[in-house]
């Protein structure tokens, strides 16, 4: 080993020996631990001197299990105290050594560097401590590991005497340090014993009674009673009485637990049951009511807690009572109170919540010292954010936000703190309506809320919310009153106009019939006076045919079918009846079809004749003698996959429009021109019949117009088409009926006039007719007739007495005769809807008034198998 200087106390081995012993006696003889340590650090400075160490300490394993930790410690002068850095030093940094230890081996190093590859982790920790010898022994009680005892570089000359000496210290030194640990546990449990008893007395002057019970035993110890409880009846020396559990428990509850506790008090502290809980849960607590004890206390409170430190064969539990009549009574005041609070809260926030709903932003305001806090509303609990500030400039931000720059003066003017309260003066509230910059439009209110002695307002309430929907209803409802005005102005006009019209052709009606009369014998004045006629009863019932129609698009009722037809078709006979109607005005019309690569279409063929009649009606009124007019039908290709564009083009030389009129001529009751100042007749719906229908069709229509420059319409349709073999197009013939004999009709028609014009019109082609007023009669006639009396019956559909469809359903309710003999609706009630009802009821057809004699003879000769003539085409 490495010599030490000169100058260190050099101690004879037999001095050093001689006092180590008598420090080992003294330790032996010392009564308390601090004895002990004051021997031990004494020992550590004599084995110091005695080997010539730098440091000698004492390790003990006194705090966590396989933890080393320096409890004691001497250093030479102008060592360094490692003491206080080498606390819990784990088994595992110095494994060599403890192995060594628990074999009862020392260690002895005379040069670290020997053991830098077999013990490393342990070179490592010397090597950082600059230890460059050392010898360390353990201490042992029995078998037991205590520590170990070392010496930093020492230096003795007899290392083999001073190891076996240094050994027989660390064996009479373990069992010392073990008594010392001892003896301070044992003082740790006394001191620990004497505050579970303090604390225990502490806890039992809160409880009445208190038990030790093991659930297993079924036995229990008495740890307090008070005199006054009513357990002390049963037990007669409380302190450490042993008692038996769940008979004891028993006679008290029958004695004293009030009935309706009585069963849920047993339940809860049977034996079992409290067991089964406790394995579950920390504790077992409830309450009950029992008779009043000797000091009125009749509410109690148990608590059932498992002792700690029971072993497999036992479950003790601590039980303890107490009375809780005060807590109940504080708790029933407590719950007063909370609802009482509650329902003044709910009414507070219910009357807020109210306002919320219609304000988004809400803020108090102190007037008296400029502040504001924001109130917000989350799931209709009102609260402060806690959002305040200076409320002026609050209101300078909530204009500069929101307010757009067109009422920015305004509103800013209207959140001027300093002149509001003069504004409230004599009333409680001031609004302003406003547009934000998004848009909407708010409405900022000012409420107010506290006014001081002198009734100036001192606390308010700012409150914003959206009005957009309301401004809009208001505009809708201006506009509405003006569209209201509008059409009621347009409608007052259009009698004025309709009246006129209608009259026009019924002072022509009665004022020809008078000529015709007057000259019965003048054919040519007669046969002039009967085409005016006709030419006024076909103007009235276009007349007609427009206001139905019109009623019955508002009302949903005009019915659309699509269905199969030929465009050629439609356009010859529409090229017939212009060439019909142009007589009298020497036009030029140039009728064209061209480009018609798919005869047969799907559209309702009706409403396009319609479509087609409005409009080329209207080219020939407007436009003047020598005009031209051009009715041209093509087709052209459409973007729909199976479908072709039906392409009508109308164009006229005309008038033309004003663009003023063109933004509104498919309004309803509305006309260019005025037939009480100009001398063309119109009722001003024909256009907007014809937009109509051709919406309802899925079509389009534009129109191009100049004033003096004429007009041209466009209607345009992407229908279906059917595939066929494109032949040539040419006009249909037009059927030309002979006379038909021995034809012989029963008429139902409650008017005289109907019936004598129908009469005339069938004795035209041979066919005789009797007549009943109403459909009782015509029932009953059929009835009593003979068979093969009546080829087939025209039946009108509104009569007294019965009408026309309880008359169909009684006729072919009769025999068999009456379920094949033909019925023809003839009558004024023209809707889709009246031909259905029709049908249902049993009719064959249906003709609508007035009286079409060519079209009756085309029905009869279909349903009666007649024969009739063909002229030749008709270019």
């Amino acid at each position: 080993m490495i010599k030490k200087e000169t100058d260190r106390q050099n101690y004879s081995i037999l001095a050093g020996e001689g006092a180590i012993l008598r420090i080992l006696k003294e330790i032996d003889k010392a009564k308390n631990s601090e004895s002990i340590g004051a021997g031990i650090q004494k020992l550590l400075e004599v084995l110091g001197n005695y080997g010539n160490a730098d440091r000698t300490y004492l390790f003990e394993t006194v705090h966590t299990p396989e933890t080393f930790t320096n409890t004691y410690e001497w250093c030479a002068e102008g060592i360094t105290a490692q003491r206080d850095n080498l606390q819990d030093v784990k088994f595992e940094e110095m494994p060599c050594w403890v192995k060594k230890f628990r074999q009862g081996e020392s260690v002895v190093v005379n040069n670290i560097e020997d053991i830098c590859h077999t013990m490393p982790l342990e070179y490592e920790l010397l090597k950082m401590k600059a230890i460059k010898s050392v010898v360390v022994l353990p201490l042992f009680h029995g078998s037991y590991l205590t520590g170990f005892l070392g010496l930093d570089n020492p230096y003795i000359q007899e290392n083999e005497n001073f190891i076996f000496f240094l050994e027989l210290i660390g064996a009479h030194l373990g069992s010392a340090l073990v008594n010392t640990l001892v003896e301070q546990n044992l003082k740790q449990k006394t001191k620990e014993l004497e505050h579970k008893n303090m604390f225990l007395d502490t806890l039992c002057q809160e409880y009445t009674s208190v038990y030790y019970v093991d659930l297993d035993a079924g036995v229990g110890e008495v740890i307090k009673v008070d005199s006054g409880a009513n357990a002390a009846k049963f037990i007669k020396a409380p302190n450490k009485t042993m008692i038996a559990y769940m008979p004891m428990l028993k006679a008290y509850a029958e004695s004293y637990v009030i009935e309706e506790d009585r069963d849920y008090f047993l339940a809860r502290l049977e034996t079992h049951a409290l067991k089964e809980e406790l394995l579950k849960e920390e504790r077992v607590s409830f309450r009950y009511r029992s008779l009043p004890n000797s000091k009125t206390h009749k509410n109690f409170e148990v608590h059932a807690i498992r002792a700690n430190g029971t072993d497999q064969n036992s479950f003790g539990i601590m039980v303890a009572f107490r009375y809780v009549d005060d807590i109940i009574k504080q708790e029933q005041k407590i719950q007063k109170a909370l609802e009482k609070t509650l329902e003044e809260s709910r009414i507070s926030n219910s009357i807020v919540s109210a306002i919320g709903k219609i304000y988004f932003s809400l803020y108090r305001i102190v007037l008296e010292n400029d502040q504001y806090e924001e109130i917000s509303a989350e799931q209709e609990i009102h609260r402060l954010t806690g959002k305040v500030g200076l409320a002026s400039e609050k209101m300078k931000e909530i204009c500069d936000n929101f307010v757009c720059q067109e009422h920015y003066d305004m509103v800013l003017k209207f959140f001027d703190l300093s002149t509001l309260a003069d504004r409230l003066k004599n009333d409680d509230t001031t609004a302003l309506e406003y547009k934000a910059k998004d848009g909407n439009w708010h409405l900022a209110r000012f409420i107010v809320k506290i006014r001081n002695e002198e009734g100036r307002a001192i606390h308010v309430l700012y409150v914003t919310r959206i009005i957009s929907e309301t401004k809009r209803r208001e505009e809708s409802l201006a506009l509405m009153a003006e569209r209201a005005k509008r059409e009621s102005e347009a409608k007052t006009d259009f009698l004025s106009r309709v009246s006129h019209d209608i009259r026009t052709p019924m002072n022509a009606v009665r004022g020809f019939t008078k000529i015709a009369r007057e000259n019965i014998d003048n054919k040519e004045k007669v046969r002039y006076g009967l085409n005016q006629i006709d030419i006024a009863s076909n103007y009235l019932q276009q007349i007609v045919n427009d206001v139905l129609d019109l009623s019955r698009i508002e009302k949903g009722k005009l019915n659309i079918l699509m269905e199969e037809m030929s465009v050629s078709e439609v356009f010859s006979q529409f090229r017939d009846t212009i060439l019909e109607v142009m007589p009298d005005k020497h036009q030029q019309i140039s009728c064209r079809l061209k480009n018609i690569e798919y005869d047969r279409i799907i559209l309702d063929e009706l409403r396009l004749k319609q479509i087609y009649m409005n409009l080329l009606s209207n080219a020939i009124k407007y436009t003047p003698d020598g005009g031209q007019i051009v009715f041209e039908v093509k087709q052209e290709k459409s973007d729909r996959k199976g479908y072709i564009r039906l392409v009508s083009v109308i164009q006229d030389s005309g008038i033309g429009m004003t663009k003023e009129y063109m933004e509104k001529m498919y309004d309803r009751f509305s006309r260019a021109v005025d037939t009480r100042v100009n001398q063309i007749r119109g009722s001003g719906l024909g256009l907007s019949v014809v937009k109509e229908l051709t919406v309802l069709m899925g079509g389009t229509i534009t129109a191009k117009s100049a004033v003096g420059g004429g007009t041209v319409f466009t209607v345009s349709f992407d229908v279906e088409y059917i595939k066929e073999a494109k032949e040539k197009i040419s006009a249909k013939p037009e059927k030309k009926f002979n006379k038909l004999k021995r034809i012989h009709l029963l008429v139902a028609e409650d008017n005289d006039l109907n019936y004598e014009v129908e009469q005339e019109l069938l004795g035209m082609y041979g066919i005789t007719c009797e007549r009943a007023e109403n459909g009782k009669i015509c029932v009953d006639k059929f009835h009593r007739a003979a068979p093969k009396t009546y080829d087939a019956i025209l039946m009108d559909m509104q009569m007294p007495v019965m009408d026309g469809i309880d008359a169909t359903k009684h006729i072919r309710q009769m025999d068999s005769e009456s379920a094949e003999i033909p019925i023809i609706a003839v009558t004024a009630n023209a809707f889709k809807s009246d031909e259905e009802y029709c049908a249902e009821a049993g009719m064959n057809a249906h003709l609508s008034k007035p009286f079409d004699i060519n079209k009756l003879m085309e029905v009869l000769t279909s349903l009666l198998d007649l024969e009739y003539t063909e002229d030749e085409n008709v270019q």
